[in-house]
């Protein structure tokens, strides 16, 4: 999602089964996400950064 204050912010949205899959996923040590960053440094002028988080509680049914 476009900032539409700040048009070189962008918000993203996931959803993980647990905190503990976030913070593995978005771990130094992921090679999946590393190498994915390494593709799309390109087409940015500074890389994303993950700056804040919240942590919300729901059930699908």
């Amino acid at each position: 999602m476009e900032n539409v204050e700040n048009n070189s912010e962008t918000i993203v949205v996931t959803f993980w089964e647990t905190r503990e899959d976030m913070e593995n996923y978005y771990s130094k040590y992921n090679n999946i996400l590393s190498d994915l960053v390494e593709k799309v440094k390109p087409i940015f002028e500074q890389l994303p950064e993950r700056s804040d988080y919240k942590i919300a509680l729901f059930k699908l049914d």
